[in-house]
C-alpha cells in the first residue's frame, strides 16, 4: 500500500475511533506514530536559518549532550533530561546531531536514556517544538505543546513486550524485580511458577527463591503483546574473607563484610574502604547513609580502576548489587604499622610487597616531608624509601621540612602514583606522640553520638574535661566514648612516664539531623562548614549557574530563605554528569565537602552529590543580592582580624563569603581596567561611603589604610567579572546595564560568573593626551 493510501487510512480510522468514543485523553496516541505530515529531518533543522520558530523534527535518538558539548554516545547513561537526535542511528558527528530537551511529561520513563536504554537508535518525532540554542548549538527546546513520538513503520496495531529489569539471571535473594512496557497505558500482567491466573503487575516482585515469572501487556484497541517470561536463580552470595575476594578473578561477584574505615566521594559515587581481620577493600556505589564505624556488607563483581581492585556494586549491566549496613557505630580497627619499603614498587613496576595492604589502615612512624606537590607530600624514613602521602583532607596538616611521629591514614593504589596513603582528616598527622586525638575533629556532630580519644603513645592515660577548665590529673580519667548531647568542648591531656602532653581542645556543635537540611545550615556564618564530611539527605534549591557537566551552583528557593545575611543561600554541587539546567529545582543527597585547589587557597563549600532528584524545570530563580550602596555595602577591609571573628559587614573576605554562590547583581558598574583572562574583568560598583580613592580617568588608588604603616587594604571594594567583553575597555568605561550573575571562587579571587552575554560598553571621555615638541 502506498504511504498516502495508508495516511489515508488512519486519518478515517481515527476519526471513526473518536465517532465512537466521544474523546480520547490527550496523548493518548503520542507513545507510536504511524505517517503523518512530514517533518523536518535532523540536518534541514539545523540548516534553518529562522530560529525560536516551532517545528516538528524527527531522528534517530544517539546518545545524551553535556556542556562542551559533548555528547556520551555509549550506555549506561546517567541522565533523563535530553537525547542527542541525528538522521542516522549510526551517526558520531556531533555537528549533526541536535540536543533535544525532555521535560517530565514527555514522559522520562519512555524518552529518558537512564531510565529506558531502549530508546538508544530508537526514531522518535518531536511534535510542535521550538528550534532555539540548547548547549549553545542550534537545539530543540519544549513548550507545553510538545509531544514526543516513537515512530514505527505502521500504525502501532500491538502493545509492545513487557521488559524486566533485572532481566532473567542469577541474583541475590530479596531482587526486587519491576515490568514494564514502553506503550503508554498500557496495563501489565503476569503471574509466577505455578500460579494459574495473571494478576495485574502493581509493585516491584521480590524475588526470595528460585522464580519463574510469564507476563504480558495489554491495552484496550490494542492485540495484546506476546507472553514474555522471565526466569531468576538465587546467588549464592554467602560472605566470603575480603582477603578470599581479593584472590578471585576480575568481574567475579563477591559478597564481604567488614568495617568502613573511611568515605569518600568520587564521581557522584561513594568509595567506601572496609576491612575485617585480615585484608581491605574498596566498595564503590552509590550510597548516602553509609559513615565510617558502620559495619557493611557489599555483594557486586570485582573490577580494577587506574589499578586499584574494588567491588563495583553498580556495575553497568550486573543486576542485584547492594549494600547494606549490618550494625552501626562499630569500633575501626587499629592501623597496621608499615615502613616505607612497603610502599615500593615491585620491580619493573606495579604494586610491591605493600600491596597486601590495600585498602586497610595503615600507619607509618617517625617520616620527614622532603617535598610536595599541591596535596600530595613525599616522604622518608628510617628505612630510607620514599612514601607518598595524598593528604587530600588535610593539606595544611604537613609541611615540606617537618618531621611527623606518626601519619594514620588507608592505603590506596593509582597506575601513575603506585602506593600511596590518604589521611582521613588532619588529626591522623601526629607531629608529637605524646598528644591526644579524637575520633571525631572539631566542629558538627550528629546529637547524640560519641567521641573516642586516644593517643599515640601506647599506655598513656589522658585525663579531659567538659566544663571549659583546663584538664590535670585530677580531671576525669578517660575511660570511655564521650556522649555529645550539646555543644561541648572536650580538653584533654596525655599522660605517660611522668611526662605530660600540651592541651588538647575538640569543640563540637550539635547538629540536630542530616536529612531535609536548608542550604544556608549548611554554610552557616562561618567559612568552614559545620556539615564538613558528613552525608546530607534531600537538601532543596535552585539551578542558577551551571558551571560545566560536573559541576552546577544552587541557591535557596524564594521564601525559604533564614533572613539572616551572614549565611549563604547558594552552594557548589559536584556530581559528573549532572544533565542540570539552569531553573531546574532539585533535591540533593551527598557529601559536605570544603574543597580548595591548593592550601594557598580559600575553601569552597560544596555537596558531592550521590543523587539528584529533579523536582521541577523553568522555575523562577532566586533575586539577586545588588552590591553596593542600594544593597548590600562592601567593606573597605580585607581581614581585620585573622578570621578570628566572622563579620561580614566589617571584612571583606567574611562579606564574599556570605554570598558564596548567590546570585548577585552589580548596578552601573565602572570598568578600572584592561581585561585579563585571569582574574576578568576589573569593575567598581558605587559603594556609598565606603567607595574608594578614585583616579581623573575612573581607576582605584592604593592608600596607606593597612593595619601597619606603609600596608594598603588593596581596595577589596573591586569587583571581578568572569566574562571577556565583547571588545577592547579601558579604564573609565562603564557597562550600559546591570549584570546579573553568581558569585563564585578560583584562583585567589571572588568572582561574578555572569548571565548571558555583558551588557553594551558606554566609552568615557578619557583621550590619549598628546604634546608637540617643537
Amino acid at each position: 500500500m502506498h504511504s498516502k493510501q495508508i495516511r489515508s487510512w488512519l486519518r478515517l480510522f481515527l476519526a471513526m475511533v473518536l465517532l465512537i468514543t466521544g474523546a480520547i485523553p490527550a496523548g493518548l496516541f503520542n507513545s507510536k506514530a504511524a505517517a503523518a505530515d512530514e517533518p523536518l529531518t535532523v540536518a534541514q533543522a539545523l540548516a534553518m536559518e529562522s530560529k525560536d520558530s516551532s517545528a516538528t523534527v524527527e531522528g534517530y535518538v544517539v546518545g545524551t549532550f553535556s556542556n562542551g558539548p559533548s555528547v556520551n554516545l555509549n550506555s549506561p547513561f546517567t541522565l533523563d533530561t535530553n537525547f542527542a537526535i541525528a538522521d542516522s542511528p549510526e551517526e558520531t558527528n556531533i555537528s549533526k546531531m541536535m540536543p533535544v530537551q525532555v521535560p517530565t511529561s514527555a514522559p522520562r520513563s519512555i524518552f529518558g536514556l537512564q531510565s529506558n536504554p531502549s530508546l538508544y537508535k530508537s526514531k522518535v518525532r518531536i511534535n510542535s517544538a521550538s528550534l532555539e540554542t540548547y548547549f549553545t548549538v542550534n537545539g530543540i527546546k519544549t513548550t507545553s505543546s510538545t509531544t514526543f513520538q516513537l515512530i514505527g513503520e505502521t500504525p502501532e496495531t500491538k502493545v509492545a513486550n513487557v521488559t524486566a529489569n533485572p532481566s532473567s539471571g542469577t541474583v541475590p535473594a530479596g531482587t526486587k524485580v519491576t515490568l514494564a512496557t514502553t506503550t503508554v497505558g498500557a496495563a501489565v500482567y503476569y503471574k509466577q511458577n505455578d500460579d494459574t491466573d495473571y494478576l495485574p503487575y502493581t509493585v516491584p516482585i521480590t524475588v526470595n527463591d528460585a522464580t519463574y515469572i510469564e507476563t504480558y501487556a495489554a491495552k484496550d484497541g490494542l492485540e495484546n503483546s506476546d507472553v514474555t517470561n522471565f526466569d531468576y536463580t538465587i546467588v549464592d552470595n554467602t560472605p566470603i574473607s575480603i582477603s578470599s575476594a581479593r584472590n578471585q578473578s576480575e568481574n567475579t561477584p563477591v559478597t564481604v563484610q567488614g568495617i568502613v574505615t573511611y568515605r569518600e566521594e568520587s564521581g557522584g559515587m561513594a568509595n567506601l574502604y572496609i576491612q575485617d581481620e585480615n585484608a581491605g577493600i574498596v566498595v564503590r556505589g552509590t550510597d548516602s547513609t553509609v559513615e565510617p564505624g558502620d559495619r557493611i556488607e557489599a555483594y557486586g563483581p570485582l573490577t580494577i580502576y587506574n589499578g586499584l581492585l574494588q567491588i563495583e556494586k553498580d556495575k553497568a549491566g550486573f543486576p542485584g548489587g547492594y549494600i547494606k549496613i549490618l550494625d552501626k557505630n562499630q569500633e575501626i580497627p587499629a592501623p597496621i604499622t608499615l615502613t616505607s619499603k612497603d610502599f615500593m614498587p615491585a620491580e619493573g613496576g606495579g604494586k610491591g610487597a605493600g600491596g597486601i595492604f590495600e585498602g586497610m589502615l595503615v600507619e607509618v612512624n617517625e617520616v620527614t616531608v622532603t617535598r610536595s606537590s599541591s596535596s600530595t607530600f613525599y616522604a622518608t624514613d628510617a628505612d630510607g624509601a620514599e612514601i607518598t602521602i595524598y593528604a587530600k583532607n588535610s593539606p595544611t596538616a604537613l609541611e615540606a621540612g617537618k618531621t611527623y611521629e606518626k601519619v594514620t591514614g588507608v592505603m590506596t593504589y593509582h597506575t601513575s602514583y603506585g602506593l600511596e596513603l590518604i589521611p582521613r582528616t588532619a588529626a591522623d598527622v601526629v607531629e608529637n606522640l605524646l598528644s591526644v586525638t579524637a575520633s571525631a575533629p572539631s566542629g558538627g556532630i550528629v546529637k547524640g553520638l560519641t567521641v573516642t580519644l586516644s593517643s599515640p603513645t601506647a599506655g598513656a592515660e589522658i585525663y579531659y574535661t567538659v566544663d571549659g577548665t583546663e584538664p590535670t590529673q585530677t580531671s576525669t580519667l578517660y575511660s570511655g566514648p564521650i556522649t555529645v548531647d550539646e555543644d561541648t568542648v572536650v580538653k584533654a591531656i596525655a599522660v605517660s612516664g611522668g611526662n605530660t602532653s600540651d592541651v588538647y581542645s575538640f569543640a563540637y556543635t550539635v547538629l540536630q539531623e542530616l536529612d531535609n537540611l536548608r542550604i544556608h545550615d549548611i554554610q552557616g556564618a562561618s567559612h568552614k562548614s559545620l556539615y564538613d564530611g558528613l552525608a546530607v539527605q534531600n537538601v532543596e534549591g535552585i539551578v542558577t549557574h551551571v558551571v560545566n557537566a560536573s559541576s552546577f551552583y544552587m541557591q535557596e528557593i524564594p521564601g525559604k530563605e533564614d533572613d539572616d545575611v551572614k549565611t549563604s543561600e547558594g552552594i557548589l554541587i559536584y556530581k559528573s554528569s549532572h544533565g542540570m539546567a539552569v531553573g531546574n529545582k532539585v533535591s540533593i543527597s551527598g557529601q559536605v565537602k570544603e574543597y580548595a585547589t591548593a592550601t594557598t587557597e580559600l575553601a569552597t563549600t560544596e555537596i558531592v552529590a550521590t543523587a539528584i532528584t529533579l523536582e521541577g524545570e523553568n522555575q523562577t530563580l532566586p533575586e539577586p543580592v545588588i552590591l553596593g550602596k542600594n544593597g548590600r555595602m562592601i567593606p573597605t577591609v580585607i581581614d581585620s582580624d585573622q578570621f578570628g571573628e566572622f563579620n561580614p559587614e566589617v571584612d571583606a573576605i567574611d562579606f564574599y563569603e556570605s554570598l558564596e554562590g548567590m546570585r548577585v547583581q552589580l548596578d552601573q558598574a565602572t570598568i578600572i581596567g584592561p581585561y585579563s583572562s585571569e582574574p576578568g574583568l576589573a569593575v567598581v560598583v558605587d559603594n556609598g561611603e565606603n567607595n574608594p580613592l578614585r583616579t581623573p580617568a575612573g581607576g582605584v588608588i592604593l592608600t596607606g589604610d593597612g593595619a601597619e604603616p606603609f600596608e594598603s587594604s588593596l581596595n577589596p571594594q573591586r569587583l571581578f567579572i568572569n566574562k571577556k567583553p565583547s571588545q577592547a575597555v579601558k579604564t573609565g568605561d562603564k557597562l550600559a546595564d546591570s549584570v546579573q550573575g553568581v558569585m563564585t571562587y578560583a584562583n585567589g579571587n571572588y568572582k561574578v560568573a555572569p548571565e548571558g552575554n555583558l551588557p553594551a560598553i558606554i566609552s568615557s571621555d578619557l583621550k590619549q593626551a598628546t604634546t608637540v615638541i617643537e
